[in-house]
């Protein structure tokens, strides 16, 4: 009897968060100034650009073959532990000795949009001035992780949720990054750190046609389901190894490739130790024993909302589930046991047979529409629904069956054998399954079946990377408002009876995106900012007004500059260049004090 097949086009992508970094400091802010030693450090997240993609059968590696992009809650960033330590090996997260330290901090005041956050400004204690560290960080898990005060207890952290609630997705370092030097900063100069962040879960998403033709029948998938999630947990941090053999640990390593095959596994807490008894106790729906297909909870269906596309195929969002890796042999002697798969709930319409509920009866490779058209083919009248079995006759209720598949991570080309992250779920992919064709009724309860596939798939990763290069990477400018000027500079005025006229402008900085920025003035003793005087690229125009702090004397000179940096380089933007609309050089705009009188009849004779 000829096995039911499915054909599939499968994609995955693999999600990045990145947060663009350097530590260079600023200069103290003229607006307000503060003393001391102290260290302050402020985080940007980038959650927009993150996703690889293999396509065709499922290419093995870190990288992939295409883009997709987070949606809904999957970019949120609600709150960020981020995690401070020095080794003196310069092995980062792999270091050998088990006594380093960590010193943390909590974030739970972000601002930013959906794709791009950036913490509070907040001052660290127990970092050294001078010394360098590596940076982890941690989202969207509480302030439950605060009582870790060694790297050792930081990446042995199990996480047995990663996905709270309904939307939070923990995420973690993907890297430990270039170490960052701590220097003495302010306030309003923190010390901006970057990290590159993974969600711990996985997605997968899934597109189906209205139907499709089995000679000249007709099947229709109604609903799916993820079976064997593995509810197990899983690490903080990403950690590989060479070999299922010798336990080394490679934290945070890259998946390799050797010869088109995977050259080393993604372990979680049980890939090097499956479990041999209660196996179900881990998985959820446990497929080898799970026997309430039937419940209606259980499957869904897909929306019309759109996740995901590739190459003109759209897909949408089926479920989420958890990292779930095992070795070779394991998923060699049944993927059943260990695997994650996803079984399909179809309805099957044979042609030329109508019945009212849509049953109908199979034998020796035919429908049938009773079993008395059955009857009379085998000639047998003692045929009833109680021993079909006997007869080799199978029953399809409402015309249901199932069609199931058990999900790659890297194709081996090999149909005989199982390669290493052959059948796997890694942390911070999207599992694209296109079913683009069937070609056999399916079964009347879900069945292990090594169905032929055609797979492709797809990591996520940084389409965008946040650049902090200042030289090559700012695009930003600022523009007149309100203000009145002569030839030497802008002009603001204060009278003895409290009359204010200040200068207005409006800046906004496109990139860097997520970086942020200070408007400084060179004589914070008579001129003040009024509001707002710092943003972050990519969120919009901030106006900055300025008036002096003292009312007009006649025979004094009150002058200050205006300059604005970022916050990853302490020299003026180039803001003043092109148009050369204010007084002033390329980076700075003049300012000065003048009588009401004075401002006054230079703004009537303005307008006039």
């Amino acid at each position: 009897m000829k096995r039911p097949v499915l054909t599939y086009l499968f994609f995955f992508c693999l999600v990045l968060i990145t947060a663009a970094c350097k530590d260079d400091s600023l200069p103290d802010s003229s607006v307000e100034k503060e003393g001391g030693s102290n260290v302050y450090v402020s985080i940007v997240v980038n959650t927009e650009d993150s996703q690889n993609s293999r396509v065709s059968t499922p290419t093995p590696g870190e990288d992939g073959d295409g883009p997709q992009i987070g949606v809904n809650e999957e970019n949120v960033v609600h709150d960020l532990n981020v995690f401070f330590f020095h080794t003196t090996d310069g092995e980062g997260l792999n270091t050998t000795d088990q006594s380093v330290n960590v010193v943390s901090i909590y974030f739970d005041q972000l601002t930013g949009s959906t794709t791009k956050y950036t913490t509070e400004t907040k001052e660290i204690e127990g970092l050294e001035i001078g010394s360098s560290y590596n940076v982890l960080v941690i989202a969207n898990l509480g302030e439950s992780l605060k009582n870790i005060t060694t790297l050792e207890d930081l990446r042995q952290y199990p996480v047995s949720t990663p996905i709270v609630q309904t939307n939070h997705f923990v995420m973690a370092s993907s890297e430990t990054g270039t170490p960052v030097t701590i220097q003495a900063t302010s306030k309003n100069n923190p010390t901006v750190v970057s990290a590159n962040v993974e969600r711990l879960a996985a997605r997968v998403d899934c597109h189906w046609d209205t139907e499709y033709s089995v000679e000249n029948d007709t099947v229709i998938i109604t609903q799916a389901m993820l079976v064997n999630k593995y509810t197990g947990g899983t690490y903080a941090f990403k950690r590989v190894t060479n070999s299922t053999t010798d336990f080394t640990i490679d934290y945070l390593g890259a998946e390799n490739v050797e010869g088109n095959r995977a050259a080393n596994y993604v372990i979680d807490p049980k890939t090097l130790n499956v479990p041999q008894t209660d196996i179900a106790a881990d998985y959820q729906p446990y497929f080898p024993t799970y026997n309430n297909w039937s419940a209606t909870d259980s499957w869904k269906s897909l929306s019309t909302t759109v996740t995901s596309a590739h190459n003109d195929v759209t897909y949408s969002l089926l479920d989420y589930t958890t990292e779930n890796v095992v070795k070779a042999e394991n998923s060699e002697k049944t993927c059943a046991t260990y695997c994650t798969g996803i079984v399909f709930k179809a309805k099957y319409k044979p042609a030329g047979i109508s019945t009212t509920d849509s049953t109908f009866y199979r034998y020796n490779g035919t429908c049938y529409a009773s079993l008395t058209d059955i009857k009379n083919v085998i000639g047998d009248q003692s045929i009833s629904d109680n021993n079909l079995s006997q007869f080799g006759i199978t029953k399809y209720q409402g015309g249901n069956c199932y069609y199931t598949y058990w999900i790659k991570h890297a194709e081996d080309g090999n149909d005989t054998t199982v390669s290493p992250m052959e059948y796997a779920i890694v942390r911070n992919n999207i599992y694209q399954i296109n079913v683009t064709g069937i070609n056999d009724i399916g079964t009347v309860t879900p069945t292990d079946y090594g169905l032929y596939l055609e797979c492709t798939v797809a990591d996520w990763i940084p389409e965008k990377e946040i650049t902090i290069d200042f030289s090559d990477n700012y695009d930003g400018g600022i523009t007149g408002i309100h203000v009145v000027k002569n030839q030497d500079a802008v002009l603001v005025a204060y009278s003895q009876d409290n009359e204010v006229r200040d200068a207005q402008f409006s800046f906004t900085m496109n990139t860097p995106v997520g970086i942020g920025w200070t408007a400084h003035l060179t004589n914070p003793d008579d001129f003040e900012f009024v509001g707002d005087y710092h943003g972050v690229g990519g969120q919009g125009p901030v106006m900055l007004r300025i008036h002096p702090r003292k009312t007009f004397e006649e025979g004094v000179t009150r002058e200050t500059d205006m300059y604005i940096t970022i916050d990853t380089d302490n020299s003026p933007l180039d803001f003043n260049v092109s148009s050369g609309e204010f007084p002033g050089d390329k980076n700075t705009i003049h300012i000065q004090q003048v009588s009401t009188i004075e401002y006054d009849n230079l703004l009537n004779n303005s307008q006039n």
